[in-house]
């Protein structure tokens, strides 16, 4: 092959300096003219004769603004390279800041006031809830692989076969595991990524542990208290945000180096024995499973960058002495020097990620170019991490950090060199990837396609007003902590994104934004290039309050009966440009 080893190629795609020049070189000679000459075939602004393969990757809690677009000092080359080859999303906002709410906001292709899980802890019901994405790309005769998290059996968990549920969910092959938080809560493997490290010898010889799953549990720990993170102030009660001590197992353990290498396996298991390349190390694995299907749907679930913030050797290496972007709004007694050394734990997370996506496109181009020049890739998040800013870790907020993510696709058919500003629901990827594989969205989804958008169909994305929220309480008593809001989010001219947030029971401190209240609260908040900048609503009397309650109409009733008296009534000409019309 004239793109050289591939063995070379996974040598270097966990180092990020040695990843820029790899890049450089396999995607201006690969990437370039592969998708270019796919998206520029006879049929240019439609799906293609032959339905695309679908590569859907989700890195777990990566906020929009660390896609290296917004922060140059975040690097990720692979992302990109796919950017300029298709069409990115600076307002993309999930159904839910929280992981299994939004997951299955997806997967059942509705917004959160329609899904049928609207908390962490629950399980999709199988049995009764509305057909899956997965079940109807089946359906339409893809074959459906999982590698990864999912998250979407968080009661019952996945098993250590990954089976739990896996078929009911609507796929064919899968390898599971669960959330960073929660694969350590117990002192035996219960997941498929923890079950292997029971498998592998001690990385020394220290007493009592029984293998590399006891020494990996002792770093990560439930819910990130393990001992490679130390505390710091916050008003969280989750850990892992502060990980100065690297994972003590091989960098090839790492969890998302082994979800990467599960995806390939499970591609090599589709493709067939026959159809391997040479020099590749997995060729028996191959041999048990070819079905008839040719287009293939793949998810890739990455654990990161969700806490714990624990990283290998090489991450610890490539983000040392690096300025990543400051908290914004910073709160309370934490450290900035604290502070910075999370970011950079988290940046160097996210950089991996790039690394082994770029590592996967590689693999899939030099085992099956054809599948790769016909092969739509979709790049985003479940949701957000706040990572300090107005005195938030975490997600479970209506604020920037939280609810918006990275969005980037690119594929044959798809409009290149785009970067749409118009704000956008991850939800409406549903329909998207199943209008994408030739077929229509289940009876009880409401997601809308982004395909004719996308294609160059038409100019209007498909909504005026995206919308998000979450409603859960956790503790009792003095400890009780609450999240409970809903958002909506619209652009009123080219200079001016506005997003309404109501909370019945109090919103969510925000330092200089916005202080705490148990009493009904609502904001309007100005969008920037920082993301939410400023409350407008009030600062004068009467402005923004007739686009607050614009916004507030398209919120669920008792949201509406909650905020209507806290937002007030319109007044006219208190400020130039105000009401924005």
């Amino acid at each position: 092959s004239h793109f050289g080893s591939y063995f070379a190629f996974r040598k270097c795609t966990t180092d990020v300096a040695c990843l820029n020049k790899i890049m450089g070189w396999f995607l201006v000679t690969t990437l370039v003219s592969i998708i270019c000459s796919a998206a520029a075939a006879d049929v240019p602004h439609t799906v293609r004769e032959h339905r695309p393969n679908i590569l859907f990757v989700q890195p777990d809690q990566w906020r929009w603004d660390w896609a290296g677009f917004d922060a140059p000092s975040v690097r990720l080359p692979m992302l990109a390279r796919l950017s300029t080859e298709g069409t990115r999303f600076t307002h993309a906002y999930v159904a839910s800041a929280f992981c299994t709410p939004s997951r299955v906001a997806f997967a059942a292709g509705c917004m959160y006031d329609e899904s049928p899980v609207q908390d962490n802890g629950i399980d999709y019901p199988v049995d009764s809830g509305p057909e899956t994405v997965y079940a109807l790309l089946q359906a339409a005769g893809y074959t459906t692989m999982l590698a990864g998290k999912d998250h979407l059996s968080a009661k019952s968990g996945i098993g250590v076969d990954g089976s739990i549920h896996a078929k009911e969910l609507g796929f064919d092959a899968w390898v599971r595991t669960g959330d960073k938080y929660e694969n350590f809560n117990q002192t035996f493997p219960h997941e498929q990524y923890g079950a292997l490290l029971a498998t592998m010898p001690l990385p020394d010889n220290r007493s009592g542990a029984r293998s590399a799953y006891d020494i990996q549990a002792a770093c990560y720990g439930p819910l990130g208290g393990g001992n490679c993170c130390e505390e710091f102030p916050r008003e969280e009660t989750q850990g892992g945000f502060f990980c100065p001590r690297t994972s003590p197992v091989d960098d090839i353990y790492s969890i998302d180096q082994w979800t990467e290498q599960q995806a390939e396996k499970l591609l090599l298991k589709h493709w067939g024995n026959s159809e391997v390349g040479e020099g590749l190390k997995d060729r028996k694995a191959a041999a048990d499973f070819n079905p008839k299907k040719d287009a293939w749907f793949l998810q890739v679930g990455f654990p990161s960058p969700h806490p714990p913030f624990i990283m290998d050797r090489l991450m610890n290496a490539s983000s040392a002495g690096r300025d990543y972007p400051p908290a914004k709004d910073l709160q309370g007694s934490v450290d900035p020097e604290t502070v910075l050394a999370s970011r950079r734990e988290y940046g160097a997370l996210v950089e991996s990620l790039d690394a082994l996506l770029g590592r996967l496109l590689r693999f899939i181009n030099d085992t099956r170019p054809a599948d790769f020049a016909n092969m739509v890739i979709i790049v985003t998040s479940d949701h957000g991490e706040m990572l300090g800013d107005h005195g938030h870790y975490g997600k479970m907020v209506p604020w920037d950090g939280s609810t918006r993510v990275p969005l980037v696709i690119s594929g044959p058919g798809i409009e290149q060199h785009r970067v749409i500003d118009e704000p956008v629901a991850i939800a409406d990827l549903a329909a998207t990837i199943l209008e994408i594989a030739g077929t229509s969205p289940g009876p009880q989804m409401t997601s809308r396609s982004l395909w004719p958008f996308l294609a160059g169909l038409t100019s209007a994305t498909p909504r005026s007003v995206v919308l998000s929220g979450l409603n859960v309480t956790r503790g009792k008593g003095s400890s009780k902590q609450v999240w409970d809001w809903r958002l909506a989010v619209k652009r009123y001219n080219a200079s001016t994104v506005l997003k309404l947030v109501c909370c019945p029971r109090g919103c969510p401190a925000a330092g200089s934004l916005l202080r705490h209240s148990t009493a009904p609260q609502a904001a309007l908040l100005k969008i920037g290039a920082e993301g939410d900048i400023e409350n407008v609503l009030g600062e004068t009397p009467g402005q923004g309050v007739a686009e607050a309650r614009e916004l507030l109409a398209e919120l669920p009733a008792a949201y509406q009966g909650q905020c209507r008296g806290v937002i007030g009534n319109p007044a006219s000409g208190v400020l130039e440009g105000w009401p924005l019309r």
